[in-house]
C-alpha cells in the first residue's frame, strides 16, 4: 500500500522497509522523524533526499547514506549526496569530512586536506588506500606511507610514486602482513627474506597471494607445513574456495593427518568458519579420516 500524507507510522513503517523512496510521500513529521529517515536510507540511500533539512544536517543521517553509497549503484552518488544534498554546515565541519571520505572515497575533501600532513596520516590510519588521494609530498612521506601500509599494503606497488620505498624492509613487512594481493614490486626484492615470507603466509587473505611465494618454499617446513603457520594462513584466508586451494596443494604430502583435521575441526567451531571445505576436500580425494 503507497504511503501518503495520511498513512499511520505503522503504515510507513512497513513500507520504508520495502522502498526507502516511499519516504517521499510520507508526512512532513514522518519525515523529520530520525528513526523512519534511518530506516529509509537503509533500505535505499537516496531517500535522505527526502529527509527534513533537519536531518540532512544530521551527522549520523549523512554518513549512514554516504556509507550505503559506497556499496551500491543507484540514482544518486556519495558526492552528489556530499555536494548537493546534505546541510551546508555539514562541509565546514572536519569530523564530518573525515569520516565521510573514509568511507567512501569518491566524496573529496578540499585540496587543502588532501595536502595536510596531519588529516592525511589519520586518514591513512583508518584506510591505506587512501594515500592515493594525497598530494605528492604526502605520497612520498616515509612515516604517511609506512602508516598506510600497515594498514593495506596493496597500495604499493599502484604507482611509481611509491618506488622510493620499494626497498625499505619496515614497510615491505607491514605490507606482507596487510596487504590482501600480491605485491610483486615488494616481493622481488625480499623473497629470501624469511620474516617477509612468513608474514605473507600468516596473513595470506587469499590464494592469490601465496601465489607468489615458489611452491617448493611455500610446502615446505619452512613454509605452510608448519602446524602454527598452517593455522594462520588457513584462518586468514577468507573465501571458501580458496582455502580448499590451499588444501589440494598441500595434498601431497604427509601433513595433513587425523589429528590435525580434528585440530581445524575444533578450530572451526571456535572461530565460527564453515567446516565444509574440510569434509569436499576429503570428498573430492576419497579419503576418510575420520
Amino acid at each position: 500500500m503507497p504511503i501518503s500524507k495520511n498513512s499511520s507510522y505503522d503504515e510507513v513503517l512497513k513500507e520504508l522497509k520495502i522502498d526507502g523512496n516511499q519516504l517521499e510521500f510520507a508526512s512532513e513529521e514522518f519525515r523529520n522523524n530520525y528513526d523512519l529517515c534511518a530506516l529509509a536510507i537503509s533500505q535505499n540511500f537516496a531517500a535522505i533526499r527526502f529527509c527534513s533539512e533537519r536531518l540532512k544536517a544530521n551527522k549520523e543521517i549523512a554518513l549512514l547514506a554516504i556509507r550505503k553509497s559506497a556499496y551500491r549503484s543507484n540514482e544518486i552518488s556519495g558526492s552528489e549526496i556530499f555536494n548537493n544534498i546534505i546541510s551546508e554546515t555539514l562541509k565546514d565541519d572536519l569530523e564530518f569530512v573525515f569520516e565521510a571520505f573514509i568511507v567512501n572515497s569518491s566524496v573529496f575533501p578540499p585540496e587543502y586536506l588532501l595536502n595536510d600532513f596531519y588529516f592525511m596520516y589519520q586518514v591513512v590510519k583508518r584506510n591505506g588506500r587512501l594515500i592515493s588521494f594525497g598530494g605528492r609530498e604526502i605520497r612520498q612521506d616515509r612515516q604517511i606511507v609506512l602508516t598506510a601500509a600497515k594498514q593495506c599494503g596493496d597500495f604499493l606497488c599502484d604507482s611509481m610514486h611509491y618506488e622510493l620505498f620499494w626497498n625499505d624492509r619496515e614497510i615491505a613487512l607491514a605490507a606482507a602482513a596487510s596487504s590482501r594481493s600480491p605485491i610483486p614490486c615488494i616481493f622481488r626484492n625480499f623473497s629470501d627474506d624469511t620474516e617477509f615470507i612468513n608474514l605473507i603466509i600468516s596473513n595470506a587473505y587469499n590464494y592469490s597471494k601465496l601465489n607468489q611465494i615458489p611452491k617448493e618454499k611455500l610446502l615446505s617446513i619452512n613454509g605452510v607445513l608448519n602446524t602454527e603457520r598452517f593455522f594462520d594462513c588457513y584462518f586468514s584466508i577468507k573465501q571458501v574456495d580458496n582455502r580448499l586451494k590451499l588444501l589440494l596443494d598441500i595434498l601431497e604430502t604427509d601433513f595433513l593427518t587425523k589429528e590435525l583435521f580434528e585440530k581445524i575441526k575444533i578450530e572451526s567451531i571456535k572461530r565460527n568458519v564453515e567446516f565444509n571445505v574440510i569434509n569436499t576436500y576429503f570428498k573430492l580425494k576419497k579419503i576418510n579420516l575420520i
